[in-house]
């Protein structure tokens, strides 16, 4: 199991059914954006970092939607902490929509595994 900070505590508060909601509302989002040629993402692609939360998801999706523009200065950091805000929700194109999806089915499916593990020790 690789090393990572989970900062997804929204998901923890929900309930069963609203984690499950959820989830097909996620399936659905990353479904839409495959009817778009070129728009769904691969599964390397969607790589999460060790730090789970969708505004650091975004943050270096939009660092690496900057490939070949990166000088080694701060001002690099610019672009992708402006994405990662919630006021340019709007702005993210459908790559970066597909790739949020799929960072949120993964963290959906990791909160299940959490709760079926914590209810199998309970139950011992």
């Amino acid at each position: 199991m690789a090393l990572s900070l989970n900062l997804r505590g929204d998901l923890a508060k929900l309930s069963d059914a609203e984690l499950v909601e959820r989830l097909h509302a996620a399936w659905a989002k990353h479904d839409a954006w495959r009817k778009y040629p070129g728009s769904s993402v691969n599964a390397l692609f969607s790589f999460r970092w060790p730090l789970r939360h969708p505004r650091v998801y975004r943050f270096f999706w939009a660092l690496g939607a900057m490939r070949g523009g990166l000088s080694g200065h701060w001002i690099d950091l610019l672009f992708p902490l402006v994405m990662s805000s919630k006021l340019t929700d709007a702005l993210v194109d459908a790559t970066g929509d597909d790739h949020l999806a799929l960072c949120e089915i993964k963290d959906i499916t990791d909160e299940i595994e959490r709760r079926v593990k914590l209810r199998k020790a309970s139950a011992q």
